[in-house]
């Protein structure tokens, strides 16, 4: 069975944490991720070879424990945002396809506070621009944005205080003239920062949802320019969203569904391939697909719980075959459940973070339960 690091060993190393998605083209993907010695490592794919070791890690000095953001600006670069061992936010990169690597840069020192573990966020929303966000230790919230006239510019944008120190990132942009953030903050609720492009100089902020979260994790995904929708998991371990139109203008929250438990505060990841699709995927065993009407009056939810068994955990799909699935989904479960049963036995990911690679060619991953074979993209 072929895998990027989940179903058996690749050089002995394993997922820790951080892990992050980029895709340059409709032909090439990595993925990046922390492994037990705090060295960031990554894996690539390209139609012709599947998935490779890339043969140089992309860290020898990140702190434990740290998540990983990840951008490309166009077919030859890749970025990578994280936290050092020395405290301060690093970035790794390279502008020529991946052929060769910066590594172990600083790009923020002490002046912009120790950036905790969870919180970081980056895009790029064209060829000349990216940005990165991230939550200090004090619950501060900086900015770094880069263009190739002034470089990496910096600010703060919310004082000590504001975000829980434990609070994952999420960042969207539904169009090159917005911005959103999403953070946790020290009231266990959901808050949201935005931009306009009308007020270059000026970022809002405001309470999302008055529904509780767990601290740790959150997702944002965006299908079109005029929606938005923010998943967390509740103190319980139920999934809530917050969702907004352009043609309301205003954020509604609820909780999923009363019957899907995932870890409280632990992973979740959400895209969205094409306009009226959405797939979150949360750890603690839950896989959600879902097909919102635009009215978001009715939604199709089809949900994997028990890994254990594979009725179950392909619903309605073939039997002991998971279909229309990413890699990633199967990463994206933690493993207290999974580690030792004898149908993945060498399964050995441990409070990951998780991402999704999406792709223009990436519409199917078909996973045999028992181990006979695996396909990736086609």
């Amino acid at each position: 069975m072929q895998s990027l690091v989940g179903f058996f060993d690749l050089s002995g190393l394993h997922a820790y944490n951080g892990i992050t998605a980029i895709t340059r083209s409709s032909s090439n993907m990595e993925v990046f991720y922390s492994s037990d010695d705090n060295t960031i490592h990554s894996r690539y794919w390209t139609p012709g070879g599947g998935w490779k070791n890339s043969g140089q890690d992309k860290s020898i000095n990140s702190a434990a424990g740290t998540g990983i953001a990840g951008v490309s600006r166009e077919a030859s670069h890749m970025e990578i945002f994280y936290v050092g061992n020395n405290g301060n936010l690093m970035h790794s990169y390279s502008v020529d396809s991946g052929s060769n690597w910066v590594t172990d840069a600083v790009l923020a020192g002490s002046d912009w506070g120790t950036p905790a573990n969870k919180g970081i966020g980056a895009l790029s929303s064209n060829d000349q621009s990216q940005e990165v966000w991230w939550i200090t230790t004090t619950g501060a919230i900086n900015y770094a944005p880069w263009n190739p006239l002034n470089g990496w510019e910096y600010s703060s944008l919310r004082a000590a205080g504001t975000a829980h120190p434990n609070s994952g990132m999420a960042v969207l942009a539904r169009s090159n003239v917005r911005r959103n953030i999403f953070y946790i903050g020290n009231d266990q609720r959901v808050y949201q920062g935005y931009w306009q492009s009308e007020q270059p100089n000026i970022w809002r902020f405001e309470k999302l949802s008055d529904m509780p979260a767990a601290i740790g994790s959150l997702t944002a995904v965006s299908m079109n320019s005029q929606h938005m929708e923010v998943f967390w998991t509740a103190p319980d371990g139920t999934i809530t969203h917050a969702y907004w139109y352009e043609n309301t203008g205003k954020w509604t929250s609820a909780s999923m569904a009363s019957n899907i438990y995932c870890v409280p505060g632990g992973s979740i990841t959400a895209t969205s391939r094409k306009d009226g699709f959405m797939l979150v995927v949360a750890n603690g065993m839950t896989v959600t697909f879902m097909n919102p009407l635009p009215s978001h009056q009715k939604r199709s939810v089809t949900t994997a719980r028990e890994y254990q068994e594979p009725a179950h955990l392909v619903g309605g799909f073939a039997e002991s075959t998971i279909t229309s699935m990413r890699l990633a989904d199967i990463l994206a479960c933690q493993t207290d459940k999974l580690e030792n049963h004898s149908r993945f036995p060498q399964l050995r990911l441990q409070g990951i973070d998780l991402d999704l690679i999406e792709s223009p060619r990436m519409h199917t991953l078909q996973l045999q339960v028992k181990g006979a074979s695996q396909k990736g993209p086609p």
